[in-house]
């Protein structure tokens, strides 16, 4: 019985602490947050997420590419994107997998 109460306790911890990651969301960003790097020499969304990685200040939470443009932001894409399915961006946090 104690087993499984710290079992659930610790479930409910980490489900409290957890967010979803955004991974292929179309759209634009809010403007709230805005990217705090724009480069048009980026030519593929694996290159950008290659950026992202290598940006430790600021942080870089999440990436879009897209129109031939790659964006860092230093916040989630939860909160920071309407999505659109005719945008040019596809919206990544820096967690996802991207070929």
């Amino acid at each position: 019985m104690i087993h499984v109460k710290k079992t659930l306790f610790a479930f409910m911890l980490f489900s409290w602490g957890a967010s979803a990651v955004n991974c292929s969301v179309k759209g634009y960003d809010t403007g709230v947050h805005p990217a705090f790097i724009a480069n048009k020499t980026i030519a593929t969304a694996p290159a950008c997420k290659g950026l992202c990685t290598s940006y430790v200040a600021p942080k870089c939470d999440s990436f879009a590419f897209g129109g031939g443009e790659c964006l860092l932001y230093n916040v989630t894409v939860a909160g920071n994107v309407n999505p659109s399915n005719s945008s040019t961006f596809t919206f990544y946090d820096s967690s996802c997998t991207v070929s």
